[in-house]
């Protein structure tokens, strides 16, 4: 080491040379770094969805869910596997394990749904694989309302916008949501095809038989030219005009005299507006690769551009998610500067003015360094790496104020400058690196954590970790070279005489706590015992997902079942009128979607989807816009909705920032048992009642629509040669429409369906007109075979891994209780009356399973990191014991992040409990020195008060100023003076307040444990 910063000290150019290159390369790779709201997280979910438009939930369970159930229970490393059946819809999700190829899982999938044959004939589309990552979350939406209230507008304009965005490089894919495609529509009159003795599948064999166009070979002449046969349509009159029937004795009949042919749009399945105005809304997606804001500026820029010839219909912004990355970077961007030139001032009031700079210029020169190579990890610029860059900034400094105040030292006690340089750089190498090294073992478990949590925060650790050891390779190379040219006073200076009375204090304080140690550690004890205290008697509240504020509030509601999507849509007016009322500085707008309980962003909950549901997607304000944050706006809101009559249901919640968890409660409750099932339903649900705190009790099974079941009569039918698919293809082409053929004009393929006018099908009677042809040939009214039935239908039913389950949700109001009380009084009561229920399973989810998981994830991390810090010390000081005394800083620092979470009245959660990981690395960095001082002083002059004392008296310099520095660095960020973030402060907090805390007990309580552990083991040094 000596001979290396000798040449270098003698060649500082070479330094000078290096430090360019960082700066150059390291900021340019800091500026084409891709920046995104969060890192891009695979949650290890696949979605199946299967649309079965008309079909109850009991059908959509037994011929599509069941069927693709049984083939995919072989799919390997399959954690679990939930499913939904409603009205017209199956939803699949297969959860996997954390260490499955999801890429291939996917394709496994895909492969295995494909060879599903048994399929129902009339599913329009096939089952719709689709894993789950945040990259499906849009960085635009857009509205596409018209000026008119004409549908055919908006249909006009949307292609032409959507083929614009899609020529956009960094677009992937733009989603429509309440868009309607167009369609031929055959409204036949029932009484004129009585009357003429016709059915539907005379209609349907007409288009079948006309509609068709087949190659005929090629002409042989000279040239030769290609046949094509032709009898398909060519225009809509060409369909009006089709011969139904003619013949001999036979009067012609086309099928414009018994239907009215005409242009229309498919059949909603939910309906859409922005503000209040019906439209059709656009979800821009970016290409993984690309840059969140790049891509919605260049979205932006195009819409703007095409505008003005888009006459007959507006487009608006909805929102532009890449808005609160842009907060979130300016947020970390202002923070970190602010706490850079704090720690700046800061050292150089305690240091000589050269040697500060230098010694700050580590904290840019070790950034740019490590982003040398940080974006060769598939790093990008979003709020977690950018979190690590905050809590780094502190850090970095730490090494680097102890090698420059130990050269400092040497400076002040008369040795040239770079004599100083290389000594003082030579006598701290070993602890320093042992400081760096216990820094990255804490962080380093953070990257293998599991679960989402785990997914979200590995990019943390990365930058954390790179930062420092290039913050290692500045302090021990770049520093020195710089401090052996600075010019520095020899006088005697302020700090000089301040640290000298200081230290001189401290060591007579030291002296005395030494010869009463027993009492100090009983002191420390105490306040240990009081603060976890403080824990389980709830005066600090441990949430482990804490989210008060976020930028999107959504109000769900529920009408009676049966309710049209219009009817729906009229009964949301009244919240409308609501939310209109709220304050223009608390919100910014609010889409409706009739048709979704859920919105498209929520996370969590039972996800339904009929015409009696909808919801309201709420764009609150910028936090810094509005006074109240989103929990208090939503609530308030949820009071006042509450009062509205109507409505079967309806709650308004703030949506949770940051990584997707839960709700407060989900539990399944599994079995095969009709009666058990319901009855542990029934235990859940009033024990929850019961619990302080609850509301929003949601349960995935509900009444739906009532069922009319129109039975064949066997007998008849069998005596009058009618066979089962001429009835049900006659009574679904009068109620839902059937598609008959299909046509390609212009570029557009555009469905023919059979169908008859609304007004038929608003009685059940309607359907004794039908006829349907019998096997010979001949007519028979429907009314003769057939007898109804009206039953009550279920909603929803739902199956956890194959077998029916119930599950239930609800919600805690965390100023009465917390998530984690409630979730233990429910298992309480379940496991009282588990005897009762054999054959059932309960499975708790949500939060609770998400808490579970990843408290368990992160005391695994923390673990390995306690025993990598431990082996690390082993190493240094050849002794088992001796780490012990420097990692006993480690649990009495946690009196300080609990009363200072006490004491601001702040909420411990994962954020705090990843702050205080981080910390465990920090704070063993003072009591290290602290204790490597202490054996080189006793091994030089044997044991005893006076020479801890003194040793540890010449500590007090480097640990004030690590301390502060490292504090005051992070100050900014942790009271929010650039902004502030839910997620970011409690784990400042921990870190700053854990840090003050633990420079006492280096300073008081090693030195005694040191003492005592000298006393136990009679070890000479």
């Amino acid at each position: 080491m000596k001979q290396i910063l000798s040449f270098l000290i003698q060649r500082p150019r070479i330094i000078l040379l290096s430090l360019i290159f960082i700066f150059i390369i390291g900021l340019l790779n800091l500026f084409s770094v891709k920046k995104t709201g969060y890192p891009n997280v695979d949650f290890g979910i696949i979605n199946i969805s299967t649309i079965y438009p008309g079909a109850s939930a009991e059908d959509v369970e037994i011929k599509i869910t069941k069927k693709l159930e049984d083939e995919l229970t072989s799919l390997a490393d399959k954690k679990r596997m939930v499913s939904s059946s409603i009205e017209n819809l199956s939803q699949i999700s297969i959860y996997l394990e954390d260490d499955a190829d999801y890429e291939k899982a996917e394709s496994d999938v895909q492969k295995i749904v494909d060879r599903v044959r048994n399929l129902p004939d009339d599913l329009e589309e096939s089952p719709q694989v689709v894993k789950v990552d945040n990259e499906k979350i849009p960085v635009l939406d857009i509205a596409v309302t018209s000026k008119e209230g004409n549908y055919s507008d908006i249909y006009d304009a949307i292609e032409s916008i959507e083929s614009q965005l899609l020529q956009i490089d960094e677009v992937s894919s733009v989603q429509k949501t309440g868009y309607l495609k167009r369609e031929i529509h055959i409204n036949a009159d029932p009484e004129k095809m009585e009357l003429l003795e016709l059915t539907f599948s005379d209609i349907n064999q007409a288009l079948a038989k006309e509609n068709l166009r087949s190659p005929g070979g090629d002409l042989k002449t000279e040239k030769e030219k290609k046949i094509i046969v032709r009898s398909d349509f060519k225009n809509i009159n060409e369909i009006k005009n089709l011969i139904i029937r003619s013949g001999f004795g036979k009067k012609l009949i086309v099928l414009s005299d018994i239907a009215d042919v005409k242009y229309g749009f498919e059949e909603p399945t939910l309906l859409i507006s922005y503000n209040g105005e019906r439209c059709v809304k656009l979800s821009i997606l970016k290409k993984s690769e690309e840059d969140m804001i790049e891509t919605t500026l260049k979205v932006k820029q195009l819409l703007d551009q095409i505008k003005p010839y888009f006459k007959d219909v507006s487009i608006t912004w909805v929102t532009d998610y890449s808005v609160e990355v842009k907060s979130l970077l300016k947020l970390v961007k202002d923070n970190a500067i602010f706490g850079f030139f704090l720690v700046l001032i800061f050292l150089i009031i305690f240091l000589e003015f050269k040697v500060a700079f230098w010694t700050a210029l580590g904290i840019p020169t070790s950034i740019c360094m490590a982003f040398l190579v940080i974006p060769s990890f598939g790093v990008t610029f979003n709020f977690i790496s950018l979190l690590g860059v905050i809590l780094v900034i502190g850090m970095v400094v730490d090494d680097a104020i102890v090698v420059s105040e130990n050269i400092y030292k040497k400076l002040e006690e008369g040795k040239s400058r770079k004599e100083a340089a290389i000594e003082g750089t030579r006598e701290v190498i070993a602890p320093v690196i042992s400081t760096i090294l216990t820094t990255i073992v804490a962080f380093s478990p953070l990257m293998f954590m599991t679960g989402v949590m785990g997914k979200f925060m590995v990019e943390m650790p990365i930058v954390v970790n790179t930062v420092l050891l290039a913050s290692l390779i500045e302090c021990l190379f770049f520093l020195p070279v710089h401090i052996a040219y600075v010019q520095t006073k020899r006088k005697v200076s302020f700090q000089k005489k301040l640290f000298k009375t200081l230290e001189s204090s401290y060591k007579q304080f030291i002296s005395n706590v030494l010869y009463k140690k027993h009492k100090a550690i009983l002191v420390f004890i105490s306040i240990f015992i009081f603060s976890i205290g403080l824990l389980i008697t709830n005066q600090v509240k441990f949430i482990l997902f804490y989210s008060p504020d976020a930028l999107y509030g959504s109000v769900e509601f529920e009408l009676e079942s049966g309710t049209s999507l219009e009817e729906s849509e009229e009964a949301a007016k009244q919240i409308e009128n609501i939310l209109n009322m709220l304050p223009d500085n608390e919100i910014d707008g609010y889409t409706l979607t009739i048709g979704n309980k859920m919105s498209d962003i929520a996370t969590h909950g039972n996800r339904i989807s009929h015409s009696a549901v909808g919801n309201f997607l709420v764009f609150l304000s910028p936090y810094k816009k509005r006074e109240r944050n989103s929990t208090t706006i939503m609530k308030d809101l949820d009071k006042q909705l509450k009062e509205i009559d109507g409505f079967k249901k309806i709650k308004a919640y703030s949506m949770k920032d940051g990584p997707p968890v839960g709700r407060a409660v989900t539990i399944t409750i599994v079995s095969n048992d009709n009666e058990q099932r319901n009855n542990a339903k029934n235990l859940v649900i009033n024990t929850l009642e019961a619990q302080d705190g609850f509301y929003n009790l949601d349960v995935s099974e509900g009444k739906g629509k009532e069922r009319v079941e129109v039975l064949v009569n066997k007998e008849k039918a069998a005596k009058l040669d009618v066979g089962f698919p001429a009835i049900s293809n006659a009574i679904t082409t009068f109620y839902k429409g059937s598609i008959a053929s299909n046509v390609l004009w212009n570029n557009e393929e555009l469905n023919i369906r059979i169908t008859v006018p609304n007004e038929n099908k608003r009685s059940i009677d309607n359907m004794n007109s039908i006829l349907v042809r019998n096997n010979k040939g001949k007519l028979i009214k429907l009314k003769e075979i057939v007898d109804i039935e009206s039953h009550p239908d279920v909603l929803n039913i739902t199956h956890y891994d194959k077998s029916r389950s119930i599950t239930i949700y609800g919600d805690v109001d965390e100023s009465k209780n917390t998530s984690r009380s409630l979730n233990h009084a429910l298992r309480q009561v379940i496991k009282s009356e588990q005897e009762n229920f054999p054959l059932t399973t309960f499975v708790f989810g949500g939060e609770e399973r998400d808490s579970q998981e990843g408290f368990r994830s992160l005391m695994v991390a923390m673990g390995i990191a306690l025993l990598g810090i431990y082996a690390i010390l082993v190493v240094l000081f050849n002794s088992f014991s001796q780490p012990l005394v420097v990692m006993s800083a480690i649990p009495f620092t946690v009196p300080g992040v609990i009363f200072a979470f006490y004491l601001h009245n702040i909420v411990f959660g994962f954020s705090a409990v990843i702050g205080v990981i981080g910390l465990t690395g920090i704070v063993v960095n003072n009591s290290l020195i602290m204790l490597t001082f202490i054996n080189t002083k006793v091994r030089e002059e044997g044991f005893s008060i006076k020479t801890i004392a003194d040793a540890a008296s010449k500590r007090l310099r480097p640990i004030f100023l690590t301390t502060i520095s490292t504090s005051i660095g992070l100050i900014p960020s942790a009271y929010g003076f650039g902004g502030d973030n839910s997620f970011l402060v409690p784990m400042l907090m921990a870190v700053v307040w854990g840090l003050i805390f633990a420079s006492f007990v280096t300073l008081i309580l090693v030195p005694i444990l040191y003492s005592v552990h000298f006393k136990l083991t009679e070890k000479k040094l």
